[in-house]
């Protein structure tokens, strides 16, 4: 990944920053170089100040830690400490992921576990002796609640430091009242949002078309599919009898479901527990629907072999079940990642398909987010999710400026007759494409061949690309 990349937008990003005293969050389409930005910052702010900072920077994951260990030595932004830190380490430390550098290291990357317990103290520390900090909150989103809010403990007592605290949190899918309660008060209020139309708008991101992909149940998965259904819908209308706070609009239902199956009310407890192990077994059902492993298959076949491929499943036995299946079609050109693997598996098969042995990498939910993806053409979402942020992270995975011009694929397979989320992003503008398929499937789904998907309908122009798979 090159970092080196400026963008309009950064610039503006940072004016609105510093207007804020170096203080403040940033929402950023995923691909669009956040991590240039905040390496931009640190630059602007020594500049700006005429002093040297402590750079401190959390990160979700063990992945992340590297990539940002990566881009602070590629930016050659290691020099030397003033005064009485003249004489400690200047190199990048990382803490986490079984690494215990020096925290008085001028940067110091913290994985989130271990900065929960270590980084307050250590920014205090910092500040007490007169020192300026620069925390830069990666992916955000994550530090807001739970135990992650303990890397913030040292807020309330900044006031009484002598030292200069500056802050930049950064994310792809940051919610308004994700900063407005304890992000704004620890980094600062958002100061910027650069959405993916504006993206496409300055090239900031390639262009990128989703095909929404209808399927439809195996005849025996759509009679169990209704018979849990209806079930659900009888226990539901129990439960709301029960507990009438559930009949309300808007509230959190399935959380309240939750919080009632750990109760002490015994029955309603038994009730809940029953209710959460339907809704479940449904939600397997429409995961692992079949059409979506013979649609894909065709799909892979008709992309082409030119185009390397991302297959995102909700689950490892998904990911294993597709694996076996096309690998005996495309051999050692088809790789997996997912926790199963084990590190050192998973490293390789990123570095096999970056490097272009692989064809084809099927994941689950391991490469959503905090991973650095080597480029990919084509996407294909084997299993849909309601989940906004998953939703944007995936396809921030494929629509990264590259070395050569590209127009990204998004294939988002759903199944109609389900409660399954049909459209894969809701905004809608004249800036990317849309377009509605139907996948037809033979009554045998094990003849690939016997299966086709037919265009029914576009909601804008379409690249002259007729899907007629399997009729050839």
């Amino acid at each position: 990944m090159s970092y080196s990349k400026r963008y309009a937008w950064q610039e503006r990003c940072l004016d609105a920053w510093a207007v804020n005293h170096y203080r403040g969050t940033v929402q950023a389409v995923t691909g669009a170089g956040k991590t240039m930005l905040a390496l931009k910052a640190i630059q602007r702010l020594e500049q700006e100040t005429g002093c040297s900072v402590l750079v401190r920077v959390v990160v979700p994951t063990k992945s992340l830690m590297s990539q940002w260990e990566n881009a602070i030595k590629k930016e050659k932004l290691i020099t030397e400490f003033e005064g009485d830190m003249s004489n400690c380490i200047t190199k990048v430390g990382c803490r986490g992921g079984g690494r215990k550098d020096s925290p008085e290291r001028k940067y110091v990357i913290y994985v989130i576990n271990s900065a929960r317990y270590q980084l307050a103290r250590s920014i205090l520390g910092d500040l007490k002796k007169g020192r300026s900090v620069f925390l830069i909150a990666d992916e955000c989103h994550h530090y807001f609640s739970g135990e992650n809010r303990r890397i913030f403990d040292f807020v309330p007592l900044l006031s009484k430091q002598p030292g200069n605290y500056y802050s930049l949190g950064l994310s792809a899918t940051l919610k308004e009242k994700d900063a407005a309660s304890v992000l704004e008060d620890t980094l600062g209020k958002k100061i910027f949002d650069y959405s993916i139309e504006q993206a496409l708008r300055c090239g900031t991101v390639c262009d990128f078309v989703i095909y929404q992909i209808a399927l439809s149940f195996l005849p025996e998965e759509l009679a169990e599919y209704e018979k849990l259904s209806d079930e659900l819908m009888a226990i539901r209308s129990r439960l709301c009898t029960a507990y009438p706070l559930l009949k309300e609009k808007g509230i959190p239902f399935f959380g309240i479901v939750k919080s009632l199956s750990e109760g002490k009310n015994v029955k309603l407890a038994r009730l809940a527990r029953t209710f959460l192990n339907l809704a479940y077994q449904r939600k397997r059902i429409t995961c692992m629907a079949q059409n979506r492993i013979s649609c894909t298959c065709q799909l892979l076949e008709k992309i082409g072999s030119e185009k390397q491929c991302i297959i995102f499943g909700e689950s490892i036995e998904q990911t294993e079940q597709l694996y076996h299946r096309i690998s005996r079609h495309y051999g050692n050109k088809v790789g997996r990642y997912h926790s199963k693997m084990g590190q050192q598996a998973n490293r390789n098969a990123l570095e096999r398909f970056r490097n272009g042995e692989l064809r084809i990498l099927i994941s689950c939910r391991a490469l959503d987010e905090g991973v650095d993806v080597p480029d990919a053409a084509v996407g294909i979402i084997l299993s849909g999710t309601s989940v906004e942020r998953q939703r944007i992270q995936r396809l921030g995975r494929l629509i990264r400026k590259g070395e050569e011009e590209k127009c990204a694929e998004l294939y988002y397979l759903f199944v109609k007759e389900s409660k399954e989320e049909k459209s894969y992003f809701p905004l809608r503008g004249e800036t990317f494409k849309t377009v509605d398929l139907e996948f037809i499937s033979s009554v045998d789904i094990t003849e690939c061949n016997d299966a086709r998907v037919k265009r029914s309908k576009s909601r804008s122009c379409l690249h002259d690309k007729a899907f007629e798979l399997g009729t050839h």
